[in-house]
């Protein structure tokens, strides 16, 4: 039922920190968490909300991966305001989410009579012996543990803050705290792994004791497929609202830069995105879908071959060359690359419309079964059934305009920004001293198409996000209230 994969997650998080950078990916061990409750945040409420806070936490230590890659030369106060500002926002996911989690795995202890959720212990306090919960040991410890080695990761950055101490009236002595950071990160070191042991006696203890609690496990299972075989359409919403969430990413990702940051624009990430939603998420409803998940992958090839023909005309050109009649190797290497980029930008085209497509079919299935959820009239369910459905089709046929849109508009950016080079070359003469250079001219040009693809592509997503809380609200929403009220 996912508790092993639960016990899995926090031992990630075990680990000595330095800074910001971190040995065991924290986001690997949130995502280990939230697969992991995947099944009994089913049964319980708390344990929804501790999901979703605990997606909210790997999406933030995504971030901070991200931040040290390409904060790599950074110099050590922007390492301390990054440790600070990320170890606040980590604390503000991290610690509501620990307290729903263990609220609702105790619920469920009380209401199934488990054993091991309800486990004791006796601490001792001089001649004093209490009788005390061993999960509220188990959630003290895990955030306790956890401040405690944001604190500790952060405390020998301090030492970058400098500091003057004034001798006379001129002279200043600089001193200098750096010189013990290494020290400080030693013994940093040292104190929370000492912690680390206790904290995983303790965690795994309990995790791994809910898991061999063959008993409560049962019980948990036989509720889980008695709601599983009674409520088949409260997945079926859930799995469309997760379906439109990662489709945001994939219009997002088509805003990627490439490591050149000129004109490339890299396929590869938006297409296999997409071609896993197809697969996964609105097979049945896509006619040929196997088609359009391989149209997706051929461009994601196609996106992985451009970018060893960009790199190898920028070894041998020089950019501006292409404008000038004296380099036409230049020239014709440059359409080579920008025709197979084109292909690739009009595979992913047709496979964004196929998904666009079977999100709509997908979710105008459902409006029958969220009609019935609301328990309304037979003569207002045919109304009703018309405005979610011109809804639907209205929204999903703004995304597939602007996403079939902002897809040309990007293969056709490589051909704009040749015409404008070459119409600039052209007019050279006529062009007095004093007036802007060619590298100028382009640059400012560039930027300007540059910014309308940034607008298409914000557009487009927040068109798909539109349309996921529209069909989220008034459809997934009422068949997931429905399910959940039923097990209740």
């Amino acid at each position: 039922m996912g508790f092993g994969l639960i016990a899995a997650g926090f031992v990630f998080l075990f680990n000595p920190m330095y800074n910001i950078i971190d040995v065991l990916p924290d986001f690997i061990g949130a995502l280990l968490i939230y697969w992991g409750t995947a099944k009994i945040a089913v049964l319980n409420e708390d344990i929804r909300s501790a999901r979703t806070k605990t997606l909210y936490f790997s999406l933030v230590e995504a971030a901070k991966l991200l931040s040290i890659i390409f904060l790599s030369s950074a110099d050590g106060t922007r390492y301390l305001l990054l440790g600070v500002v990320f170890g606040i926002i980590e604390c503000i996911c991290f610690i509501p989410a620990m307290i729903d989690l263990f609220e609702g795995i105790e619920h469920m202890g009380m209401k199934y009579d488990s054993s091991s959720v309800n486990r004791t212990y006796v601490k001792k306090s001089g001649k004093r012996a209490e009788i005390k919960e061993y999960s509220a040991l188990a959630k003290k410890t895990i955030l306790a543990f956890f401040v405690f080695r944001i604190v500790f990761a952060v405390l020998p950055e301090i030492t970058e803050l400098r500091m003057n101490e004034y001798s006379g009236v001129v002279s200043s002595i600089m001193i200098d705290y750096t010189t013990f950071k290494p020290m400080l990160y030693f013994f940093a070191t040292i104190l929370v792994l000492a912690f680390s042991v206790y904290y995983l006696k303790v965690t795994l203890s309990f995790w791994m004791g809910i898991k061999r609690d063959e008993p409560f496990v049962q019980v948990i299972k036989d509720k889980y497929d008695s709601f599983t075989q009674t409520n088949r359409f409260y997945f079926s919403a859930k799995k469309l609202s997760g379906i439109f969430s990662v489709a945001i990413i994939a219009s997002v990702s088509i805003f990627t830069l490439a490591p050149d940051r000129m004109w490339f624009f890299p396929t590869s990430i938006c297409a296999l995105i997409v071609g896993l939603l197809i697969v996964f998420g609105v097979r049945e409803n896509v006619k040929k879908s196997a088609v359009f998940a391989s149209t997706a992958g051929l461009s994601a090839i196609v996106s992985f071959a451009t970018i060893y023909m960009n790199a190898e005309f920028r070894e041998k050109f020089r950019l501006d060359e292409i404008f000038k009649t004296l380099f036409p190797d230049a020239t014709s290497a440059y359409f080579k690359v920008s025709a197979v980029y084109t292909l690739e930008r009009l595979l992913l085209a047709v496979a964004f419309a196929a998904l666009v497509l079977g999100l709509r079919k997908t979710a105008v299935n459902l409006i029958p079964k969220a009609i019935n959820a609301r328990c309304m009239s037979n003569m207002n369910n045919e109304v009703l059934r018309g405005e979610l459905t011109a809804g639907i089709k209205k929204r999903t046929r703004l995304i597939s305009i602007f996403s079939v849109i902002t897809v040309a508009y990007s293969a056709a950016l490589p051909y704009i920004y040749f015409l404008t080079g070459t119409i600039y070359e052209a007019n050279l003469n006529d062009f007095k001293e004093g007036d802007i250079d060619i590298g100028l001219y382009l640059g400012c040009s560039y930027s300007l198409y540059f910014a309308i693809f940034t607008l298409l592509v914000i557009a487009t997503s927040l068109l798909i996000y539109s349309c996921r809380s529209y069909v989220k609200r008034e459809i997934c929403d009422p068949i997931c209230d429905w399910g959940l009220d039923r097990e209740r």
